[in-house]
């Protein structure tokens, strides 16, 4: 099952421009982090951020000796950056943490580039739904994680 995470943001330049300053930060062994890009279209970006992160474990053999072994962990973010009137930043099965993904859009788009959460007419939608699914069965339908009046977090299932 795929997921989803939307987010609402701003660049400061055109999609091509975007697209060029990611080409400048695309993925090496040397940096250990950056981007490896699809796709270029009119309105929209695809691809994906990788960092490289290495992580030390502790590994006790059978007779309870201890060694260190050192992991290398990839970090890869799938997503799509869409420019209409607004911009959107569409990621694909997201993770516990997109969290240096953004931080380093930040960094390499500095002033002027900035996230945040997509807001949804629910009703709005809903009625969309209806009028294009009226006479077809929808089984079900989730979104979770909606913020109610910055007092709590909630999920609708439909």
């Amino acid at each position: 099952m795929k997921s989803y995470k939307w987010l609402k943001g701003s660049f400061p330049i055109s999609i091509s421009k975007v697209f060029d300053v990611l080409l400048l930060n695309k993925y090496t062994d040397e940096t250990g982090e950056g981007y490896v890009l699809n796709k270029l279209r009119e309105s929209y970006i695809s691809g994906r951020y990788i960092q490289r992160k290495y992580q030390v474990i502790d590994v006790l053999d059978p007779y309870g000796n201890k060694s260190e072994v050192e992991v290398i962990n990839y970090l890869t973010i799938f997503f799509t950056i869409f420019e209409s009137k607004d911009w959107f930043i569409e990621i694909e099965n997201p993770g516990r943490s997109i969290t240096p993904f953004i931080n380093n859009l930040s960094r390499i788009f500095g002033f002027g580039f900035h996230i945040t959460e997509l807001s949804m007419d629910l009703e709005k939608i809903l009625t969309t739904l209806d009028i294009e699914f009226g006479s077809h069965r929808l089984s079900k339908i989730e979104i979770t994680n909606i913020n109610l009046e910055n007092k709590g977090v909630g999920s609708l299932i439909i």
